[in-house]
């Protein structure tokens, strides 16, 4: 008989079904289906954390955190600090432009898994 949980782990397909029912607590015709959801729960809902909070604010700024925006931010605030109005409202322009598309899927998709989690 196995005892130890890395001895099963390692081998257990040398169970029989009697061993294997009992060392995993199933049935010989294995979870029923409201086993299986409240075992998928208990594990995996530390995974899956809703967040209904997030804010459409929250979501716009988290697009520039990829380091050649940050680059470009950083060339607006020079370019402003320099006085060259025209070069730095072409950099904010672009990193907008560039920053809406990932911003409008990311937003379908929040809105997507919130309406799914209902």
């Amino acid at each position: 008989m196995i005892t130890r949980k890395s001895d099963v782990e390692n081998s257990f397909w040398n169970l029989s079904i009697e061993e294997a029912c009992h060392t995993f607590a199933v049935g010989p015709k294995g979870f029923e289906d409201s086993e299986v959801a409240r075992r998928l729960k208990q594990k995996w809902s530390q995974y899956f954390k809703n967040n209904t909070n997030t804010s459409i604010f929250i979501l716009f700024i988290s697009q520039f955190k990829s380091p050649i925006t940050i680059l470009l931010i950083v060339a607006a605030i020079l370019s402003a600090g320099l006085g060259d109005i025209s070069d730095n409202l072409i950099i904010l322009c672009i990193i907008t432009v560039s920053s809406l598309p990932g911003f409008w899927q990311e937003k379908g998709a929040v809105n997507t898994v919130n309406e799914h989690q209902k």
